[in-house]
């Protein structure tokens, strides 16, 4: 289990549970702790929101191969973080964390079923795995529930007294915030990359058509040629992805809209339901994808929230493998805009407009708790796929 603490304020920013110890897994835990997690906070019961969220500007870790590895290194290069690694074998240097799972285990997990104990001259000839009865979710809403509600909300030792949350509150009034990273950043630094082939209407992921003028000026150019492109895709929102034409990053919507905000297990699930039903349908008419969406938004998604902190949410290898079951032969028929906004405002629901070029560069205060706007991708133009932030004062 990796876990993400801020050093000033005790807080927790990020818990992600995992089969295996990885680079890719280390960086899901970063990309937790850059987001507002109060929507997993809700899918796991938790009656406080769970904002502490922030960009980062130094991190500190073990000598662990996951945080050894390129792909963590890149990501902290990324988001702008000094990387700092103290020497092995002295958990003394890193005492926030440390005692953070000693909390949960004398907190959390002592009655917890399926117990392993810290070690087998503790556990004695206790059945930890005929006891064990927790499953993933269950885990994920409890460490959920207990930091949310619990941890966040009582005085803290280190704090003399303060609770985390009201550290929090207090040092981000009075200390600019590290900014979190922006949409589009989001995708360069913590999205999925898959291989398509381009069409004369863009790429097809998942059913759905992206596409942008570079797309089309390299299918005009190449147009008797098998050309692959590599696509990057954020799953948390399908709205937008990112394609590589000769070295440059380019950002491609879904055609017609209505995709920003779906999350891609979401709507991998939808469509997998939809075909049971028409398992010898290969195109998605335009009622059935506005149905589709429309119930999507609609729908408990808590389930799929909780993902984000175990070991199942989605990967680039489930996405290649939806294509070929779920998604084989399947299209999206392309819905227009005017045909989307009209459903939108039929059904009451919201459809968010771009933010000003001038609010980009604006820092939200903790203590507001606005929602995370829909930032226009094209408001940032840039050279390449990664944004390299200033260093911060807290987080």
């Amino acid at each position: 289990m990796y876990v993400a603490i801020c050093a000033t304020t005790k807080c927790i920013l990020a818990i992600h549970i995992c089969k295996n110890p990885s680079g890719a897994e280390a960086v899901k835990c970063l990309s937790l702790a850059t987001r507002d997690k109060t929507d997993i906070a809700i899918a796991a019961g938790a009656q406080d929101r769970w904002d502490n969220y922030c960009g980062l500007s130094f991190v500190s870790t073990d000598q662990g191969t996951a945080f050894l590895s390129y792909q963590f290194a890149e990501a902290l290069a990324a988001l702008g973080a000094t990387h700092d690694t103290p020497a092995g074998a002295t958990p003394w240097l890193r005492p926030f964390i440390e005692r953070v799972f000693g909390t949960f285990n004398t907190d959390l997990f002592q009655e917890a079923n399926g117990r392993v104990f810290s070690n087998p001259a503790e556990r004695g000839d206790f059945d930890s795995e005929g006891t064990a009865t927790l499953t993933d979710d269950m885990l994920a809403m409890m460490l959920a529930r207990f930091v949310v509600d619990v941890y966040h909300n009582r005085p803290h030792e280190g704090l003399n007294g303060e609770t985390p949350n009201n550290a929090w509150d207090r040092l981000s009034r009075r200390y600019p915030m590290c900014p979190p990273p922006l949409p589009k950043d989001r995708r360069a630094i913590f999205g999925l990359n898959v291989r398509r082939k381009v069409r004369g209407n863009g790429v097809l992921v998942c059913g759905i058509q992206y596409r942008c003028d570079q797309l089309d000026q390299l299918f005009l150019r190449r147009p008797d040629d098998e050309h692959n492109v590599k696509v990057r895709i954020n799953p948390e929102n399908i709205g937008t992805v990112d394609v590589l034409i000769d070295g440059m990053w380019f950002s491609a919507k879904a055609v017609g809209g209505g995709f920003d905000g779906i999350r891609m297990d979401l709507w991998i699930a939808k469509v997998r339901a939809i075909r049971q039903y028409n398992h010898d349908q290969s195109l998605l008419k335009r009622h059935v994808v506005l149905e589709a969406l429309a119930d999507i938004r609609a729908m408990n998604n808590e389930p799929f929230l909780l993902m984000d902190m175990t070991p199942f949410g989605c990967t680039a290898k489930q996405i290649n493998r939806a294509e070929k079951s779920v998604f084989l032969g399947l299209e999206a028929e392309a819905l227009s805009s005017e045909e989307m906004e009209k459903h939108f405002v039929a059904t009451s629901f919201k459809v968010n407009s771009a933010v000003p070029e001038a609010a980009i560069s604006e820092v939200c205060e903790v203590d507001q708790q606005p929602e995370c706007p829909i930032i226009d991708d094209e408001a940032i133009i840039e050279a390449s796929g990664l944004v390299f932030h200033g260093t911060g004062h807290n987080g």
